[in-house]
């Protein structure tokens, strides 16, 4: 790919709206955290494991998902990585594709593209804290999938054990409501955004909020953030840029703070330097 990957992700949300291809958006994601990546090889290795998966009757949900889950899992050896889950490759398809372990959401997200190769739509789940799939076709008795457990089936009894443990009082209908591609891509870099930080990597923490602004531009919060890490790292004259562009944002509730923090960042903008 010739154009920059973040040109590329906003063509994409441009053009598709909520709902981009989703292993077009991973590997933007991808080559944007990683100029080495080849775009290209990432679709060519999801199309090559479809292509060992062999699913006699789409219509088959139970022998398909078993299917999957033998082919990913078993054979291949794909996994959660339960040791080092905030890596920030965990969230990279092409660092999950080769180290065949990952979070929740990439995997789940690598389940999604190669069940669409094979014409069997699953659908993601942003379940609160953990992310997983459902079959679209489920019958009369839906079920989930977590790919972060090696493609455990969970009914919806499991999931009511979820929620109370996270001490949520909200019901199955809430909290399994599909994910568009614009909600996955969003979850991915939010967790690129706090690897990031977490390993106190401005650059990534930075190259990741401009990501999510791209991605929910409606978000204007983003931009204070934006203005804030701009500041630590000494770009004053963007941070000012930033905060600017926050402050024409509607609806905001911390003005006076903000227009406080403005006054000040002009004034380090015009210090003189020793």
């Amino acid at each position: 790919m010739k154009q920059n990957p973040q040109q590329a992700l906003q063509d994409l949300l441009i053009e598709y709206n909520a709902n981009p291809p989703l292993d077009e958006a991973m590997a933007c994601i991808a080559l944007d955290e990683d100029e080495t990546v080849d775009f290209d090889d990432i679709l060519n290795q999801l199309d090559k494991i479809a292509a060992e998966i062999h699913l006699p009757n789409v219509n088959d949900t139970i022998d398909s998902v078993s299917r999957i889950n033998d082919h990913l899992f078993s054979k291949m050896g794909f996994k959660g990585n339960h040791e080092d889950y905030h890596n920030p490759d965990n969230s990279l398809i092409h660092k999950v594709l080769e180290r065949r372990t990952g979070n929740p959401i990439t995997l789940s997200s690598l389940y999604i593209e190669i069940a669409r190769r094979l014409n069997f739509e699953v659908i993601g789940i942003g379940f609160p804290y953990h992310f997983i799939l459902r079959p679209k076709n489920c019958g009369s008795t839906p079920f989930f999938i977590d790919p972060f457990k090696k493609g455990a089936i969970l009914l919806k009894d499991d999931l009511q054990i979820l929620l109370c443990k996270y001490g949520l009082d909200s019901s199955i209908e809430q909290t399994t409501k599909p994910s568009s591609t614009r909600k996955i891509i969003q979850r991915m870099s939010n967790n690129l955004f706090f690897s990031h930080r977490k390993a106190k990597d401005d650059v990534g923490v930075l190259r990741n909020l401009e990501r999510l602004i791209l991605i929910t531009p409606e978000c204007a919060d983003l931009l204070r953030v934006r203005s804030t890490v701009l500041a630590s790292m000494g770009d004053v004259k963007q941070a000012i840029s930033s905060l600017k562009e926050y402050l024409h944002a509607t609806s905001i509730t911390d003005r006076m703070e903000c227009e406080l923090r403005l006054e000040l960042l002009k004034q380090l903008s015009i210090a003189p330097s020793v």
